[in-house]
């Protein structure tokens, strides 16, 4: 396994090079803080010239101090592989399927990106051992007192790979707090089409 090469490949799915002028999808978003819930369905159409939404809102995920998570998911999903390289890569199962396990180092914090400093990284890609089609990329952070988990999933629509869904749970507890937040996006019924109908 060339744990580059293979990483290199996963970027040129995710790339998803000749999308048609426009793209639309339904997100559908749970918040939970708590005892308190909140649900949200809305549809985007996003240019994808510029990545332009021309229509809906996306719903918006801050995590802890770090990165809000609330632009469209065609060309700005939540986890950007140009902010990441593989450092290695090792033959494993994922939900009972033989995958790749990609293992990332963030570098946009390197490079003092301040909209990236804090941000809770994603740490492993998991993709499929031939195709290197990405499945799902999922990180952790700790700090005192919180831990927080990141997880996104992908989906081949129309041969396009793209976010299926993004969760966000945080958690912690501490001598005057206890924190228990739980957000997830689910995107779907992507359709695809070369000028507005």
């Amino acid at each position: 396994m060339d744990a580059a090469a293979d990483y290199a490949a996963v970027r040129r799915a995710l790339t998803n090079a000749n999308l048609p002028a426009y793209v639309s999808y339904v997100v559908r978003s749970h918040a939970g803080f708590d005892a308190i819930h909140g649900d949200d369905t809305t549809t985007i159409v996003v240019r994808t010239s510029d990545g332009k939404i021309i229509s809906g809102k996306p719903p918006k995920i801050e995590v802890a101090s770090g990165h809000e998570y609330g632009s469209d998911v065609v060309r700005h999903g939540p986890f950007d592989p140009a902010c990441y390289q593989a450092s290695s890569a090792t033959l494993t199962t994922f939900e009972s399927h033989a995958v790749e396990a990609i293992a990332l180092r963030a570098v946009c914090h390197e490079k003092h990106d301040t909209d990236h400093s804090d941000d809770t990284e994603f740490t492993t890609l998991y993709a499929d051992p031939v195709t290197h089609r990405p499945l799902a990329v999922v990180g952790a952070d700790s700090e005192q007192f919180v831990n927080v988990h990141l997880d996104e999933r992908f989906v081949v629509a129309s041969g396009f790979v793209l976010p299926a869904t993004f969760t966000v749970k945080i958690a912690g507890s501490g001598p005057m707090f206890w924190l228990n937040v739980d957000a997830r996006v689910s995107f779907s019924d992507y359709r695809f089409m070369s000028a507005l109908p």
